[in-house]
């Protein structure tokens, strides 16, 4: 998991994977785990392309300081700009919780 996620490169204003999960595209941004138990809940933040969105956009440093002032909520990354694969894309919406289910089939994420 830790390889997949995205938490420390999105202070460089990068991701690491971008996963599809019925068909829209996310990025982990949090998670929990434990070493007994693995992966607790992933935080995943939607994203599209960003010639394709319409508003303003900001890096990370940006969304931290605007947080900090009480303008935006701690963990609304929606209009926070990154790049994948040297791509910019953006972040939309509000971030979601994701837990991992005992099937013989799993999301590639928590793989």
């Amino acid at each position: 998991m830790a390889g997949n996620s995205s938490v420390q490169e999105l202070t460089e204003n990068k991701a690491t994977k971008i996963f599809t999960i019925k068909n829209r595209m996310y990025v982990v941004v949090a998670f929990c785990s434990s070493g007994a138990k693995g992966i607790h809940w992933v935080n995943v933040q939607e994203c599209i392309p960003f010639h394709q969105f319409k508003g303003t956009t900001h890096v990370y440093n940006e969304r931290y300081d605007l947080a900090r002032k009480g303008v935006k909520e701690r963990g609304d990354y929606h209009g926070q700009l990154f790049s994948y694969k040297n791509k910019p894309y953006v972040f939309i919406g509000k971030m979601e919780t994701v837990y991992p289910i005992q099937q013989a089939e799993q999301l590639d994420l928590f793989n």
